[in-house]
């Protein structure tokens, strides 16, 4: 359908809405979109699908898993070269659709930000059908010329990951400027899904108890959930800036107690945290070991990525109105 001349305006245009942050559009939101004909796309879309149900027994087979709905889309990399092509072409009237994109298949394994990576292109053939072509894609070719990326998103999942996204006073706290310090996607996956696993203790794991112990912030916090919660999603232009947007990472903390299931129920005064760049599934999960403050022992849990964690550390209660950070994921913190 990359071929389809009214299907590819339908597709910059959604891409244009960018209602996931980035330049991508959901296939089920194609799929539900009409056509000039009062075809929906996703009528057009069954001809295409050798699978039972069509384009929605495809979508459904991207769904529950791993206790996770996962969501395919078009990605299309460098999205604004491709539009300052379009126009160049514009204005000496030649024909900016006469040349389909290429399409590529991407798994979701991120290689990082490698731009030596090579992906193998495909076309449509007359019936519709895929077909491997002799472009090799790299980094350098997407910069110049039309991409279309297959992938599956890592921004819509089934939970409300902007929840916590909020500008709020006393006695929430929050990152109010936030900055990294490199891009650890490669230029097919796109920006960098910064995501963070909160933990809540003390200044000593065991200051309390007889074990090291820390408790998960929220039941997306647990040891053995892949994705945490999304910081924000930061494109490559962005990288190296600071970027102002207020996230609350902890709300009604002065009230937030931790019962320790032998009678002593005790207010918790520092916050542990591991920042990463988040990539869907399959990637596998990391393992991350956060020291306590007084680095006397070691939390343990995991993350979806393909790269090493942005960043691991903790924040006292008493000191997080002012509370910075200025290596890996920077940060000030403010009550």
């Amino acid at each position: 359908m990359a071929s389809d001349r009214e299907f590819r305006e339908i597709v910059y245009h959604q891409i244009e809405e960018r209602a996931n942050g980035d330049d991508n559009v959901l296939i089920e939101t194609l799929s539900k979109i009409e056509a000039s004909n009062r075809q929906t796309f996703g009528a057009r879309m069954n001809d295409l699908v050798n699978v039972e149900g069509g384009i929605e027994g495809t979508l459904n087979k991207f769904r529950g898993i791993e206790g996770h709905d996962l969501h395919p889309q078009i990605y299309i990399p460098f999205y604004d070269k491709v539009m300052e092509r379009r126009r160049a072409n514009s204005q000496s009237k030649t024909s900016f659709l006469q040349e389909e994109p290429v399409v590529v298949l991407f798994d979701g394994v991120d290689p990082g930000d490698d731009s030596e990576v090579i992906y193998t292109g495909y076309h449509l053939n007359e019936s519709g059908e895929l077909t491997e072509s002799n472009l090799e894609v790299d980094e350098e070719y997407a910069l110049n010329n039309e991409v279309w990326v297959i992938s599956i998103n890592e921004n819509v999942t089934d939970e409300d990951l902007e929840s916590a996204n909020v500008l709020v006073s006393y006695p929430n706290v929050r990152f109010n400027k936030i900055k990294i310090s490199s891009h650890k996607e490669s230029w097919i996956a796109g920006a960098s899904e910064v995501h963070i696993k909160r933990y809540l203790s003390f200044y000593a794991y065991a200051l309390h108890s007889t074990s090291p112990t820390a408790a998960a912030y929220s039941s997306e916090d647990a040891v053995d959930d892949s994705d945490g919660w999304r910081i924000k999603k930061v494109h490559r232009a962005d990288v190296g800036k600071w970027l102002t947007f207020n996230w609350v990472y902890a709300q009604n903390w002065p009230v937030r107690m931790k019962d320790f299931g032998n009678g002593s129920i005790i207010h918790t005064d520092y916050f542990y945290y591991v920042v990463f760049e988040y990539d869907a599934w399959p990637t596998k999960m990391r393992s991350a070991y956060i020291p306590d403050a007084a680095n006397s022992a070691e939390f343990y849990t995991q993350y979806r990525s393909a790269d090493v964690y942005y960043k691991i550390g903790f924040i006292p209660e008493n000191s997080a109105n002012g509370w910075s950070s200025s290596s890996g994921f920077h940060f000030t913190s403010q009550y």
